[in-house]
């Protein structure tokens, strides 16, 4: 089987023990390489459709510090873009980090809240929601 199918029956088979137990299960996903130097969204889920679509609660976490960089687009034309600058993110102490909740199928979603994260101590410390 492919990591794509692997990953899929691994998220059904969590979905069913979540279901048949009554209990919560937290899932952890990485986004993909394309992804980080954007903000969290439910695209950037690694390897598996099954994984937004079985999720009650979805939750993306990333930097906040945003650089600009210049790219050529295929007409020739020279376009500034903004990116998560995470090399000069994971520089900073403590590290600006927000987290939001892309889904949730019983409350509210596109919620961000925004945290300092220290990383020495792997403490994080709210600092304001941002909706």
């Amino acid at each position: 089987a492919s990591d794509k199918q692997n990953a899929d029956r691994a998220v059904v088979e969590l979905k069913r023990i979540s279901r048949d137990f009554k209990t919560p299960v937290l899932t952890l996903s990485s986004f993909s390489r394309a992804f980080y130097e954007k903000k969290a969204s439910m695209e950037a889920f690694k390897e598996s459709g099954g994984i937004e679509y079985s999720a009650d609660v979805l939750i993306g976490l990333n930097y906040t510090l945003e650089g600009k960089k210049k790219i050529k687009a295929q007409d020739g034309k020279t376009h500034e873009v903004t990116y998560i600058d995470t090399a000069a993110s994971k520089k900073q102490d403590p590290r600006i980090v927000e987290l939001t909740v892309l889904k949730n199928r019983r409350g509210e979603s596109e919620v961000t809240l925004r945290y300092s994260y220290f990383s020495k101590n792997d403490l994080f410390e709210e600092l304001a929601r941002l909706d």
